[in-house]
């Protein structure tokens, strides 16, 4: 009766240390440049179809939809060691929703605003 509650409450332990450690060990910084290099590939494909499929549209704000991702593409390519370097340092971690949000505030702040 008594090994039982040791192992038990040794294993709460280990399980409680587990959960407050493993968020507080550094990062892989290689494997999150890899992970935010291929998010920032995807959002540059992304931005290269839509620029091709609306750039012809009959619709002027198709058009100028497109022209936009025309320059988010052109900007994602010409700044994505600086982008990745902003990632790692805002600590966002593998979570694409919270990448792609880095990457429209990062342009638009970047891009748009000072047009």
């Amino acid at each position: 009766m008594k090994l039982t509650a040791l192992f038990l409450s040794m294993t709460a332990l280990f399980w409680a240390i587990l959960v407050i450690a493993v968020p507080t060990w550094p990062a892989d910084s290689s494997g999150l440049k890899n992970f935010y290099e291929k998010c920032i590939m995807a959002e540059i494909e992304s931005c290269n179809t839509k620029a091709e499929i609306y750039k012809n549209s009959k619709s002027a704000n198709l058009r100028k939809m497109a022209s936009l991702d025309a320059v988010k593409k052109d900007y994602l390519s010409d700044n994505k060691n600086r982008i990745i370097a902003q990632l790692i340092k805002s600590n966002v971690g593998k979570k694409d929703y919270k990448v792609h949000l880095l990457l429209e505030e990062l342009f638009y702040s970047d891009v748009v605003l000072k047009h």
